[in-house]
């Protein structure tokens, strides 16, 4: 606002900002000047920001909430191939936004991370299932009722994920937004999972089984983008970040058939609590 003094000259009362593009006249010639230097800034922070919204819109995920459950198995336990397959394959068709993370143990397909996620689910049996890191009994109804339950949760924090693979590397992007209200201390692990996976599996029961040398292995976690159960602590600027990984991907492998799930963890004390995933 400018008032007009006795003087015939103009005193600036007070200035206001807003995200237009803001203009200077020149004293002179009263030549509309273009103050580009503001511009220019708040041209990068809005392509930012965009580019954080399109990975999260692009994924479709921005109000969707999501699961995930851990499963521990092993190729040579026959109850795994058995019943244990069968509630892996089940829990995913009814529940199309619960993903199933295949945790190995003592075989070709464990991993540290999966050895780490296992230890600190403090469970040496196989098989058996979590939702999250919630420990639920063996049976399938508890389980499925035990997602239900996590997918009728509010979304606290939205994900998005882009990922490309070249020869050997997977190279991940994840968009990370939270509410407005939420805080805490959060970790994000980015998941590799390999599916189509054929290698030998005992089926049956521990007194009857047999060996299934065709046997195909789906959401095999493979690695993890830190190298660590429960991924790397992130800290928040404002409600949104982003963050890249770039993942190793080994010779045995089919990159083909490798995709990355993102979770978010929140941290409270040396306690895991699961928020949200996205694929």
């Amino acid at each position: 606002n400018l008032e007009k003094r006795d003087d015939g000259k103009f005193e600036v009362l007070d200035v206001k900002l807003d995200n237009r593009k803001t203009k200077n006249l020149d004293p002179n010639n009263n030549k509309v000047i273009e103050n580009k230097k503001i511009d220019i800034s708040l041209e990068k922070k809005q392509s930012s920001s965009t580019n954080i919204e399109n990975i999260i819109k692009g994924n479709n995920i921005a109000s969707e909430k999501k699961a995930i459950v851990f499963k521990t198995t092993a190729t040579w336990c026959p109850f795994c191939g058995d019943w244990g397959a069968t509630y892996s394959s089940n829990i995913m068709t009814d529940n199309p936004n619960a993903t199933v993370i295949q945790l190995h143990k003592n075989d070709e397909f464990s991993t540290t991370p999966g050895d780490e996620i296992r230890t600190y689910l403090d469970y040496s049996g196989v098989p058996h299932f979590w939702v999250g890191t919630e420990d639920i009994a063996n049976n399938y109804s508890l389980l499925n009722t035990a997602v239900g339950n996590e997918l009728a949760e509010s979304v606290e924090i939205a994900l998005g994920v882009q990922s490309s693979t070249s020869g050997s590397t997977m190279s991940v992007k994840v968009a990370v937004q939270k509410s407005e209200s939420v805080s805490g201390e959060f970790y994000l692990a980015v998941y590799v999972l390999e599916d189509g996976q054929v290698a030998p599996q005992k089926v049956g029961t521990s007194s009857s089984n047999t060996t299934d040398n065709n046997f195909v292995h789906n959401n095999v976690l493979r690695a993890e983008g830190s190298n660590a159960g429960f991924g790397k602590q992130i800290s928040f600027v404002g409600n949104v970040i982003e963050e890249d990984f770039s993942i190793s991907l080994g010779g045995s492998w089919n990159a083909s058939n490798c995709y990355p799930v993102a979770v978010i963890w929140r941290k409270d004390g040396s306690n895991y609590e699961f928020v949200n995933q996205a694929m």
